[in-house]
């Protein structure tokens, strides 16, 4: 799908936004496995054992429950030309996009 110039800009600008933002989350995620989790060295990842999980899932819902504020460039929706999005799509960046 190619984007018209200026609304590949704002999607762009958008995920410039976002990534710092989804690094961190990432980075704090694997710490709270590092935390509470195991390590298996065969398979490179982490369970988390029985007597632990109440308190990872409290942390980690305290996590995915953090606000955190980025602000995203809307896009008109007659910038988007004959580009044509599935709804399932369209419905994930509904913030992004304004109807005139």
């Amino acid at each position: 799908m190619k984007l018209p110039v200026k609304v590949a800009f704002r999607v762009g600008t958008a995920l410039t936004a976002i990534k710092p933002v989804m690094e961190t989350f990432e980075k704090s995620r694997m710490g709270l496995f590092e935390q509470l989790g195991t390590l298996d060295e065969a398979q490179q990842s982490y369970s988390v054992p029985a007597d632990k999980l109440p308190e990872f899932n409290k942390q980690f819902a305290a996590l995915i429950e953090e606000d955190c504020a980025v602000t995203l460039p809307k896009i008109k929706l007659s910038e988007m030309g004959d580009v044509s999005i599935e709804p399932q799509h369209l419905a994930a960046l509904a913030g992004m996009f304004v109807d005139e």
